[in-house]
């Protein structure tokens, strides 16, 4: 849906909304995630001419993340944790209140649900976090509580760096080997998921420093 307008896409929401809704129930891996993709972008591209849809488009997703908890749908129900939130984003503040307390109860159940390192899910959560805390600005302070404990984790993160055919490695151990200049010298590596991970979580953190105010004074050491 890239490039379409709102005035493409208004008139035939009726149509395209129950196709793409028919691949994320039913298709394979790929087709759920392409199809929740275009969902969320014909929703954002109407904005507020949604609102009739958001209630049923969010129940669809949400059943969505309920029905593949299946390991091999990790992309899909990250990528469904995005639209949901780039959906509500676009709606009018009011239309997101009907729903927010069952979005927000399902994406912490979901980030208490002691995802894995690489579970695609973690990152995705990061952004969809700061869009709620965009809408809800103030309202968003008492969720802080259930929220905040494992990002804090994240942003304290320390990246490993290993060097090959060693395992992990300290920055010392690093530098030598970078250094060496030895033929075929063994090459060193640094965990860029994680790197990236902490730095999503301390740029989330920012905006909730930013949109909170004092709501966020509590945690703040």
């Amino acid at each position: 849906m890239d490039g379409a307008t709102e005035e493409l896409i208004e008139p035939h929401i009726g149509t395209i909304s129950p196709i793409l809704a028919n691949l994320m129930k039913t298709g394979i891996s790929i087709q759920k995630e392409n199809s929740v993709t275009a969902f969320a972008s014909t929703a954002v591209v109407i904005k507020e001419k949604f609102n009739p849809h958001f209630g049923e488009a969010v129940d669809l997703l949400l059943s969505c993340l309920n029905e593949n908890p299946q390991p091999c749908y990790k992309q899909f129900r990250a990528q469904t944790i995005e639209a949901i939130t780039l959906i509500c984003s676009g709606v009018s503040p009011e239309q997101f209140a009907t729903k927010s307390n069952e979005i927000i109860q399902a994406m912490l159940y979901i980030q208490q649900s002691n995802l894995d390192d690489k579970d695609p899910q973690r990152s995705y959560l990061l952004s969809a976090w700061q869009r709620i805390c965009l809408i809800m600005k103030t309202d968003f302070t008492p969720y802080l509580e259930q929220i905040l404990p494992p990002i804090l984790s994240m942003a304290t993160l320390k990246p490993s760096m290993g060097v090959e055919g060693q395992g992990e490695a300290g920055l010392n151990d690093v530098l030598q080997e970078l250094g060496s200049g030895e033929e075929g010298a063994k090459k060193s590596n640094v965990m860029t998921d994680e790197i990236e991970e902490k730095d999503s979580a301390l740029q989330m953190l920012i905006v909730f420093i930013e949109e909170l105010g004092g709501g966020f004074a509590q945690y703040i050491d």
